[in-house]
């Protein structure tokens, strides 16, 4: 057993902490949102103090996904550095910058990179290539990976965006059928009907920016993953492929899922079973 933990482990660790950050933005967003639409059925006096209450988790909301985005860019850092030691061995130039990366993350990541050594090590492991050490292995690991990108990150945008839909039609009802129904048979002194489905409709505006743009950022990198999957295709035909060549592909691979967030728990624990049989058919392994 290692002495410290593999990167595999502390970028699987890392990105977990991502997610949870990534996770709890979401439901501040549409906290804050619940909160605004609260003020479509209270007197003006307590509609202004939920005003600000909504302000402030939306900030919130603002502040957790830099949080989230700062591990998911350590454990992407680290994910990759690990597919080329998995590939070519230890990378003395990398040293390092491996290390300044490990001190980003703390002691309790590290622990928890530890407790997943456990889990995986002497079994599966963290990559499936059977190859040797070389380029061949390298792009066994780097295909896979992409292909496995395409298919989650379709799915997470396809998800939101359907989320996005739903939460419309339901902010849309709410706001404008049902406020104003409510409004009718209730004192006209007790309501204020002109700010609060403004006020409504801009924390539905801010919910909406971050939300597609997440979505957005999942579609572009599931067409990108797409397209290096191709590209490594093409590569898998030659003979002895060029070390050059796959380190550009990298490149390119690592631009076209930068802007993605991490994919959710969720959806890649849906997804694993019937991806893994897709890539060994592909890779033409039995499945079992």
């Amino acid at each position: 057993m290692p002495s410290e933990p593999s990167l595999p482990a502390l970028a699987k660790a890392g990105s977990s902490v991502a997610q949870f950050y990534f996770k709890s933005r979401r439901l501040a967003h549409f906290g804050a949102l619940g909160v605004a639409l609260v003020t479509l059925f209270v007197p003006e006096f307590f509609a202004y103090g939920l005003a600000v209450v909504a302000l402030l988790i939306e900030a919130l909301a603002w502040w957790l996904r830099y949080k989230g985005e700062h591990y998911h860019r350590l454990s992407r850092e680290l994910i990759r550095w690990a597919r080329l030691e998995n590939a070519f061995g230890k990378l003395r130039e990398s040293a390092l910058y491996i290390t300044d990366l490990r001190h980003s993350f703390g002691g309790k990541l590290e622990q928890k990179a530890v407790q997943l050594d456990k889990k995986f090590y002497n079994k599966d492991g963290y990559y499936t290539s059977d190859k040797s050490q070389g380029n061949a292995r390298f792009l066994e690991n780097l295909q896979e990976s992409a292909f496995w990108s395409k298919h989650l990150y379709a799915i997470a945008a396809q998800r939101t965006f359907g989320l996005v839909g739903l939460a419309s039609l339901a902010v849309i009802v709410i706001v404008f059928f049902i406020a104003p129904f409510i409004a009718s048979v209730t004192p006209a002194s007790s309501w204020e009907l002109l700010l609060t489905p403004k006020l409504a409709m801009i924390f539905w505006a801010l919910v909406i920016s971050d939300e597609l743009g997440s979505a957005l950022a999942w579609q572009g990198a599931a067409a990108g993953s797409d397209e290096v999957d191709r590209h490594l295709d093409k590569i898998r035909a030659s003979d002895q492929p060029s070390q050059e060549i796959l380190l550009a592909v990298l490149g390119n691979y690592s631009v076209a899922t930068a802007a993605a967030p991490p994919i959710p728990t969720h959806i890649y624990e849906s997804q694993r079973t019937h991806l893994n049989k897709l890539w060994d058919q592909r890779m033409g392994r039995s499945s079992t």
